[in-house]
């Protein structure tokens, strides 16, 4: 089936005649987004949840355990144990936090921008697509956060690519990459059933016969089974009651259609506070600005657009059974994601939270990707990306500047940055550790475990006779915009 469509036409295995220096470009341009995360790593945020799960692992590695469980959710229940093994990993190579963000970033935007090339190859997409989607400010921001749940961005991605690619070749070993990450996602976090399942589902009605042959791929996958077993003990054991469960909310059922939000920079007031997208300087670079910021919001409509012309796709699958090509199949299974990950917002009245379609972006990207790849053709889709990319690029440098310049945001969501909490544990350092500190900074009143953690990591040295003095933990400029903290002399 791989060389015909539905229609039984030939497809092209090169539909839109990318020379080997087209690749070569694409190729050079996507790992340059993908590295393009690691820049500034000082500059990531260092809030709630990273430094818990850091002391989470330090705690593993003292105690030489790995543990069942991660952290635990908003709403009680605890997540899977698999940050928690990275990051006891990352620990035995550095404890300094700003080289575990440039690591992480690096890992995660690689795996997902080689996981979107691999897609696009396999589906015969529009390549070019593939840079703009790398320019989300949303991806930017997830890869550099020392937490659990944006590790499903890669694994959702490479989930879908590894599992078209099997549909594609039938080849065991993306059969065991694809069964590997439907098994890990759910081991980071409980969202991420709203993708693997509809893959599971979808391999074990519709592909059944394909088992037996890549057999190996299945043990080899089982390989992960106590891990889940042991995860799924402890999770109905400590599983939360229904007492003072919020009132349910309506925006819970359309929660999945603004999904869009990932690839645009609608929303960002969520992570970076109300005041981030407030430009100084020239009235011009603040109109250029603002007009970018709508400008992304086409990625709305690309995705809406881009699940009716799944819908079509999709029905070939129920009508034409084996006729069917790959890119069907992937469209059938994009689809039943949106449907499952609207089933489980509703049932766990989830809504408002960006985060939580980070187990399910991919379908999102497809999604808009279907309707670029429907232009493509007529050439429209090459103005539209360069368009969109200008602007979200835009976008980013802006927030890359705006964090760097300001010390991170005055916002319960992002705060100061990483580097410069790491510059107030080493002034601190310089000082006995039984020396008097009065915390005065607000970050450090909402998240005391944030400077714990990084003294834990940070300790000063047990050798030096350091002098003892009443130390005062303060903002640098409480008035203005400038998130820095500081060490002073009572």
């Amino acid at each position: 089936m791989p060389l015909f469509d539905a229609q039984d036409r030939p497809v092209q295995v090169n539909p839109y005649g990318l020379t080997r220096r087209d690749h070569l470009l694409l190729v050079g341009l996507v790992l340059g987004l993908c590295l393009f995360p690691m820049l500034l790593p000082g500059d990531a945020p260092w809030i709630n949840d990273e430094p818990v799960l850091i002391q989470q692992a330090l705690d593993a590695n003292r105690a030489q355990k790995l543990p069942a469980r991660g952290l635990f959710g908003s709403q009680g229940w605890a997540y899977g144990p698999l940050p928690t093994w990275f990051y006891q990993g990352l620990l035995c190579i550095t404890h300094n936090p700003v080289a575990m963000v440039a690591i992480r970033a690096g890992l995660v935007s690689l795996a997902t921008g080689l996981s979107l090339l691999w897609l696009a190859r396999t589906l015969r997409l529009w390549p070019w697509f593939v840079p703009v989607i790398l320019l989300s400010p949303y991806l930017w921001a997830y890869s550099r956060q020392l937490w659990d749940n944006s590790f499903t961005i890669p694994l959702a991605a490479l989930a879908m690519a590894a599992y078209a690619a099997f549909l594609e070749h039938r080849r065991t070993w993306t059969l065991a990459v694809a069964l590997a990450c439907i098994i890990a996602l759910p081991l980071v976090h409980l969202m991420a059933l709203a993708m693997s399942v509809p893959l599971l589902l979808h391999l074990l009605i519709l592909q059944r016969r394909s088992l037996w042959p890549h057999r190996k791929a299945v043990l080899a996958a089982m390989v992960m089974a106590p891990a889940v077993f042991v995860y799924v003990r402890d999770l109905l054991e400590s599983a939360p009651g229904t007492a003072g469960a919020e009132t349910f909310s309506p925006s819970a059922i359309w929660f999945a259609l603004l999904a869009p939000r990932l690839l645009s920079a609608s929303g960002l007031d969520y992570i970076l506070g109300s005041n981030w997208a407030r430009p100084g300087g020239p009235m011009l670079a603040a109109a250029i600005f603002a007009a970018a910021r709508i400008i992304t919001l086409v990625a709305y409509p690309l995705v809406w657009m881009g699940m009716l012309l799944a819908a079509r796709r999709a029905a070939r699958v129920v009508r034409s059974g084996a006729s069917a090509t790959t890119f069907d199949h992937v469209a059938a299974i994009s689809l039943t994601v949106w449907a499952a990950q609207t089933a489980l917002d509703i049932v766990r009245n989830v809504h408002g939270h960006p985060h939580y379609y980070n187990a399910t972006w991919i379908v999102y990207a497809i999604f808009a990707w279907l309707t670029i790849d429907a232009l493509a053709r007529r050439h429209i889709a090459h103005w539209l990306a360069a368009v969109q990319a200008a602007s979200l690029a835009t976008v980013l440098l802006f927030l890359l500047l705006r964090i760097h310049l300001g010390g991170g945001m005055r916002s319960r969501n992002y705060g100061p940055t990483l580097a410069n909490q790491v510059q107030v544990v080493r002034m601190l350092n310089e000082y006995s550790p039984d020396s008097p500190v009065k915390i005065e900074a607000q970050h450090y009143r909402d998240f005391p475990h944030a400077l714990s953690t990084l003294r834990a990591l940070l300790p000063p040295s047990p050798h030096e006779d350091l002098p003892r003095a009443a130390l005062r933990l303060r903002e640098r400029h409480p008035t203005s915009d400038d998130a820095r903290l500081e060490v002073v002399k009572e």
